[in-house]
């Protein structure tokens, strides 16, 4: 996303916010159920412009038995159906399992509906219809009884914790105001239809903590209901000019005191009243709660002037203290987008410069080889430079989308055989190549690990991800003449897990102690200079931690400013029963492939190029073909036998290879079943490779296509044909 568009986002997202408390702070000066209803249309349209869903919707009791639910409002983003019409009298049999977790005021989150499909079928059968494929719900309580919920359906999920927060802050002033609002009413109905003193009065005086009833032209007033330190400054009845000036330091904290005095003058109360049935303020008490008072119309002369009145205050501690809990958290989880976002703008900058200065690597070299066209050191030189800024920008690509896939929650870890040994080898070796080439001792290594168990199960590319980042941040980040130290020990095992500890340490600059607690959010970076010439690929961290942690492992760091960085990274991998792999040691190492007939199948020309180069080095007998469908022709009107195997490409038009792949496998001849077909592609994640074996191919090859491993792959399966 651009930097315009994120701060475009982040206008609006808070725009909604603003017009979320608005409407919150409104709730309670409402009068009837027509302002409320305004007021929650409104709500509900700016939670939904800023959680980025289809749709936001209130649902109430259908009956006082409380055995049905009806969506009784409704807001919809452009070109999204209404459903209100069709959830009208939902019995709670169709959602036994939301009615459970309702109850024990649970918040439900659906990130995925098809993942709820077992586990919640009822309720799955009702979402699907409405085409729903994630929501949040949260119930909505007053007086500890459950009144309904509020919901967003497809929202965007990234900030979850702050919608929750935002549902749960409206739907507990919602279900308040609403009992509020009945409880007013009943108050004035009660004065209405019965004496002063009435069991309904005692009734809903159980909400309230004070009621005085008052007459504004004769400034009298008589006590209805107040505990003692109330009836001790007011008595049973009396007037009001006589007790006035006791009553903001009696009831009022000192900063309040003003504010509440003015609220009761009596001299203003008409005109306060005079297009309204009621006013109110809240405020923090002398004994440190918070109250609500409020002014009710019982009466008006032939003018519209008010003339008795009903004084009512009650307990708001609990509510307020929730509220600004909210606030704080809402302001907070505000901030962290806000750096998140800054954050990601400036990741994205520094992505910019990463991807071009390698680019520029590989076109200058062109240029400067196009230049030095008869000079084969220079050439060599050239093209061992190009390749190397090839595989950085690899590694580089890698490890955006890996972070891509860990964002979406979709990276997939392999759970294959690997050489701990040799893999530490291979890692520690270009590590200890780019020390010494940016000035940097390099120690630890194999030879200083201790490993019980080499023969392992896992995910080997991430493992060397890991290493690779945190070697190349301890070697960015270092003094010139420093040393960095990767090693590994394992620490223990039970005979099937095997754990270990992998420890890169350096004597660099260090993280701040500020930075520290936020090391780990995604796109953090300090921002220190590389003191070292090695630019590195890590990006940050956040994906470190990230890929450890789906491995079952935990990361932690020590650092001090200006002394150095130690992260150590503990996680447990599989062990099996080390055993030799027959089909391995009978596997032949090399094989003359000259004179062998392949069907190369790719569409895009250059790639098709290389790779016919590349099969043409081994003297092979090549065939072309352009998309899955051209290749599927050719292979059924060839002679049984006549290719020895296939390189498929996976994305292609026409026919992919998959599906060509499929194609070929069910065709009726002798062949078709067990003739090699290796994958080479530039889908290069675990779940590509794991849809290609299950197309029918035999070998996975990702782009750009690494010559030994192809050859290796291709030997390895004419061995076993």
């Amino acid at each position: 996303m651009k930097t315009k568009d994120i701060q475009e986002l982040y206008k609006i997202k808070l725009h909604s916010m603003d017009t979320i408390l608005h409407q919150i702070s409104l709730m309670d000066q409402v009068e009837n159920e027509q302002e409320l209803s305004e007021i929650i249309h409104s709500l509900l349209q700016a939670i939904g412009n800023y959680t980025g869903a289809d749709r936001v919707y209130v649902f109430d009791w259908e009956t006082d038995q409380k055995d049905s639910l009806s969506n009784t409002f409704e807001w919809c983003a452009d070109g999204v159906i209404p459903e209100i019409d069709n959830l009208q009298a939902i019995p709670v049999s169709l959602m036994p399992s939301w009615m459970k977790r309702f109850e024990n005021k649970e918040t439900i989150v659906i990130h995925d509906l098809e993942a709820t499909k077992c586990s919640e079928p009822e309720e799955y059968e009702l979402l699907k219809t409405q085409e729903i494929c994630s929501l949040i719900a949260v119930p909505i309580y007053a007086n500890h009884q459950m009144n309904g919920f509020i919901g967003v359906d497809n929202p965007d999920l990234s900030q979850n914790e702050i919608s929750i927060t935002l549902l749960s802050d409206v739907g507990g002033h919602l279900g308040c105001v609403r009992e509020n609002l009945k409880s007013t009413v009943q108050l004035k109905k009660a004065f209405d239809e019965a004496t002063k003193r009435t069991e309904i009065i005692s009734a809903i005086a159980t909400l309230y903590v004070t009621i005085v009833y008052a007459n504004i032209k004769e400034r009298t007033y008589e006590l209805l209901e107040g505990y003692d330190f109330v009836r001790k400054i007011l008595g049973q009845k009396g007037k009001i000019d006589d007790v006035m000036e006791q009553l903001p330091t009696a009831f009022a904290g000192l900063e309040e005191r003003e504010r509440y005095r003015k609220f009761l003058e009596f001299d203003t109360l008409t005109e306060r009243l005079r297009n309204t049935n009621s006013v109110s303020i809240e405020f923090m008490g002398a004994n440190g709660k918070w109250r609500q008072s409020r002014f009710i119309v019982k009466s008006r002369d032939a003018h519209g002037n008010a003339v008795d009145v009903l004084y009512v205050a009650r307990d708001i501690t609990e509510e307020k203290s929730r509220e600004l809990m909210y606030q704080k958290r809402l302001k907070a989880s505000m901030e962290d987008a806000h750096r998140a976002n800054l954050s990601k703008t400036a990741f994205l900058q520094r992505m910019s410069h990463d991807i071009r200065t390698p680019l520029n690597g590989i076109v200058g070299m062109i240029h400067i080889a196009e230049k030095h066209n008869n000079d084969v050191v220079k050439l060599q030189e050239c093209r061992q430079k190009i390749l190397q800024s090839t595989d950085y920008l690899q590694n580089l690509i890698n490890n955006v989308l890996d972070i891509s896939k860990l964002e979406s929650g979709s990276l997939v870890l392999e759970h294959k055989s690997f050489d701990l040994a040799e893999l530490l080898s291979n890692n520690l070796t270009v590590v200890a190549m780019s020390a010494y080439e940016n000035g940097v001792r390099f120690e630890g290594g194999v030879d200083a690990s201790t490993i019980r168990h080499r023969h392992l199960i896992g995910s080997p590319v991430h493992l060397s991800r890991i290493l690779m980042n945190l070697s190349s941040n301890a070697i960015k980040y270092n003094h010139f003449h420093g040393t960095v130290n990767v090693h590994c020990e394992e620490l223990s095992d039970d005979g099937d897990t095997a754990v270990f500890q992998f420890v890169c340490s350096d004597t660099g600059l260090g993280m701040s102690e500020e930075f520290q607690k936020h090391a780990f959010d995604a796109f953090a970076q300090e921002g220190k200079r590389s003191t070292t010439t090695f630019s590195g690929s890590g990006l940050g961290l956040s994906i470190v931690r990230d890929i450890v942690e789906l491995m079952g492992g935990t990361i932690e760091l020590e650092s001090e400013e200006n002394i150095g960085s130690t992260f150590t990274v503990p996680f447990e991998i599989e062990h099996l029963a080390e055993k030799n792999d027959p089909q391995k040691d009978n596997c032949p190492q090399s094989m003359n492939l000259s004179g062998k007939r392949v069907l190369l199948v790719e569409d895009n020309a250059i790639n098709m190029e290389i790779a016919h180069a590349i099969l043409e080095e081994e003297h092979l007998d090549i065939a072309e073909a352009r998309n899955g469908k051209e290749a599927l022709e050719i292979f059924r009107n060839s002679k049984t036998g006549e290719y020895d195997f296939i390189i498929m490409d996976v994305m292609m038009p026409v026919m992919d290879g998959l599906e060509a792949t499929k194609a070929i496998r069910e065709l009726e001849r002798e062949d078709a079943k067990k003739i090699p077909i290796i994958a080479m592609t530039a889908n290069a994640f675990e779940e590509d490779r794991k849809a290609c074996l299950d197309a029918g191919m035999d070998e996975h090859i990702g782009k750009p296509i690494d010559i030994p491993l192809l050859k290796s792959a291709i030997i390895k399966l004419l061995a076993k044909s």
